[in-house]
């Protein structure tokens, strides 16, 4: 009875949280296709590029320390780390943007302008990006979920509200870039309430002691976050080099509502990542492995239903959403989802091992998913376009699992 009553708040969060993740999902999936048509293809396309370079950006930009929120020992030591982390990340950042410029320049050929530009939304979308989850881990550590259950609603009504507004203004170049990052902003505001109002640190002595205190996570996880972003965007980034911003466009239509999917599990995970690190401080691995077979049963249920739902309804939907010019390419729906169910397993998986300290086969897993994602990218998007995208991910991931 005393294992129900300690679990059974760690699950009322889970509902809380999912709570407010379903509405803001179902927001979002209301006004796509008003956005998608009014912005077009190519433009989604252009966006998809700068958002997996941002991906990739945001997981190095903290030197891979951000885990250490839910480690430190101490209140004063978290918001002094929070600190840090903020500081490394606003500067890597902006070095990024200046080195992403050339690709965007000549590999993507686009005129320096909008180069310049995609730059410097890389920039201000990666930094944007790690604040929200650095501050997401720090709520989560505090079980501030009242103000974590708000963050998707404020994020997608925002990027509903003014994507459609610059839109119906004649601003369908640049509008939907700027109702994103806006979204991004407005989140971190509402997280803010809570969060340590210092934001930045240049003391120098914070800087050693919190890299040398966490040298592992630089070590092992540092890397391991770049090797597991570059895994999951570089497909979608061959695609855009080889067959431009409109052919990646209708791609990442297709594989939009398959993010449904990744945010429910990460939903249904991210709250329970505290209650399994209380189980290891209590040395409780009964309670730590009970936890996780919850976990995975769930999962393991909605996993299927997910697959059923998307086989049987996944080509009315798009249709339904996009129009008759997504036809073509609902057949890669169902795949999709599986391999974002395989995403979501993984990217579970690490968070999990990280609470355990064992970074160094988080590290191995990454290096052997960099070389066979790879591979496979290389070889299966340019030969097969599209498809290549989702077997390459399918690949990657089963030998990674």
């Amino acid at each position: 009875m005393q294992k129900k009553l300690k679990i059974s708040p760690a699950l009322r969060n889970v509902v809380k949280i999912s709570g407010g993740t379903i509405l803001g999902q179902a927001i979002s999936i209301v006004t796509l296709p008003i956005i998608t048509r009014m912005y077009g293809a190519e433009i989604m396309g252009i966006w998809a590029t700068i958002l997996s370079v941002s991906l990739i950006v945001q997981a190095v930009c903290d030197m891979g320390i951000s885990s250490g929120l839910m480690l430190e020992e101490t209140d004063r030591g978290v918001d002094d780390l929070y600190r840090v982390i903020s500081t490394i990340s606003m500067i890597i950042c902006l070095i990024a943007g200046i080195c992403v410029f050339p690709y965007f320049k000549f590999i993507k050929m686009e005129g320096v302008f909008d180069a310049l530009l995609q730059s410097f939304l890389v920039t201000v979308y990666a930094f944007t990006v790690k604040q929200v989850n650095t501050c997401y881990t720090w709520l989560n550590r505090y079980k501030k979920y009242n103000i974590l259950m708000l963050n998707p609603v404020i994020n997608y009504v925002t990027v509903a509200v003014f994507a459609i507004g610059f839109a119906i203004l004649g601003n369908t170049k640049y509008g939907y870039f700027i109702a994103v990052i806006l979204g991004q902003v407005l989140t971190v505001l509402n997280m803010k309430r809570q969060v340590p109002k210092r934001m930045f640190c240049f003391e120098l002595k914070q800087f050693q002691y919190a890299l040398k205190k966490y040298r592992d996570l630089v070590k092992f996880q540092l890397p391991n976050n770049c090797l597991l972003q570059v895994r999951d965007q570089l497909p979608s980034l061959l695609i855009g080099t080889f067959f431009g911003n409109t052919v990646l466009g209708y791609y990442s239509s297709v594989a939009t509502p398959s993010m449904i999917v990744q945010v429910g599990a990460s939903t249904i995970f991210v709250p329970l990542i505290t209650p399994l690190a209380d189980r290891l401080k209590e040395n409780d691995k009964k309670g730590f492995l009970d936890i996780l077979k919850k976990v995975a049963v769930v999962f393991a249920v909605l996993s299927v239903l997910a697959v059923i739902v998307s086989a049987l309804l996944g080509e009315w939907f798009l249709v339904l959403v996009f129009k008759e010019e997504i036809r073509p390419y609902t057949y890669l729906f169902v795949p999709i989802i599986i391999s974002t169910l395989l995403i979501s397993i993984n990217a579970c998986m690490f968070p999990v091992c990280t609470v355990l300290r064992e970074i160094k086969g988080q590290l191995a897993v990454g290096i052997g998913g960099i070389i066979s994602s790879w591979i496979a990218s290389v070889v299966c998007v340019k030969k097969y376009s599209m498809d290549g995208v989702v077997y390459a991910l399918l690949i990657t991931l089963g030998i990674q699992i």
